[in-house]
């Protein structure tokens, strides 16, 4: 059985490790609602480029030819896939969850036509130890996500893309729930479905459009269409990777804070079997010490009997 003072010093241990988890409690939390208003203010921007999109498609009668939507899916199509964790751990299985649907996702089209790209430590750690191909000059922290930082990783997508160097750009993330627990996600960013942007009903809306005579349809693109598109495309890939980091960084505070609260309430169930322990134990080291004292009493007056028959 353990004694006091070491009883003590694992109470005093606990202790200190419960503030350090709450206090990552707090901070976790505070960045949370931080990450979670600048999402919210960024979603008018990325809703209004989408609709934008959808406003050009339906001006035209003719589907589009740009490379950035898809025709038809290609046979052993390569594969730039951009995987985003955190840089710190202590989050639960936060970050292992994103790198098991990764790694399946790998096994699934083959390792050989896999480009990862990675945005946090935790993932470039763990895939720098395997044989899939990564891009290492390609190394963005998963902390504080900015739209500069978006763009350059947007610029260097689109870059593979139209270089024909990939035939598709896919990213995996985690999606912020209320419910606490974060929901993985793979989006395809390149190409798009049209049919994700066009209109359920967009021959009425083309003949609605041609009856009000509202700005919109019958819009002249110069130099084409295609090209237009073109130029709207990469802001709205930025736009994409923002939200999907914004999306991350949240998913990591709000998993970090059941952690920590896991944590917190581990220690306090900690601490009141300690308390309870070091109460039995001091109960037991007086009953010994009252034990004794009685003992060294009765000894005592059994002395002193013999002493005083001997006389």
């Amino acid at each position: 059985m353990s004694g006091t003072n070491e009883i003590k010093q694992r109470i005093e241990s606990v202790r200190n490790t419960r503030k350090i988890t709450n206090a990552m409690y707090l901070i976790s939390s505070t960045k949370l609602q931080k990450a979670k208003a600048r999402l919210a203010g960024s979603r008018p921007y990325f809703e209004l480029i989408q609709n934008e999109i959808r406003r050009i498609l339906v001006s035209v009668d003719e589907k589009s030819d740009s490379i950035y939507f898809a025709s038809q899916p290609r046979e052993g199509r390569r594969t730039a896939l951009l995987v985003i964790t955190s840089d710190k751990g202590l989050a639960g299985a936060y970050n292992s969850n994103i790198i098991k649907v990764a790694e399946e996702e790998v096994e699934k089209r083959g390792k050989d036509s896999i480009t990862l790209l990675i945005i946090g430590d935790v993932a470039m750690r763990h895939f720098r130890r395997t044989d899939i191909s990564i891009k290492d000059d390609f190394i963005y922290s998963g902390q504080d996500p900015t739209f500069h930082d978006a763009r350059e990783i947007s610029e260097e997508l689109v870059r593979l893309f139209e270089s024909d160097e990939v035939d598709e750009v896919e990213m995996i993330y985690s999606k912020h729930s209320n419910a606490g627990n974060p929901v993985i996600l793979r989006e395809t960013l390149l190409p798009l479905d049209e049919s994700d942007y066009a209109l359920k009903n967009a021959d009425a809306e083309r003949r609605r459009l041609k009856e009000v005579g509202r700005p919109g349809y019958g819009i002249e693109f110069y130099p084409s269409v295609d090209k237009v598109i073109s130029t709207i495309m990469p802001t709205f890939i930025a736009s994409c990777v923002f939200g999907a980091l914004l999306e991350n960084f949240c998913g990591e505070q709000s998993a970090r804070m059941s952690a920590m609260s896991a944590a917190n309430d581990n220690a306090d169930e900690l601490l009141k079997d300690l308390g309870v322990e070091y109460n039995r134990v001091r109960q037991a080291a007086i009953t010994q010490e009252i034990t004794e004292v009685a003992a060294g009493a009765k000894s005592q007056r059994a002395k002193k009997q013999r002493q005083s028959l001997s006389k």
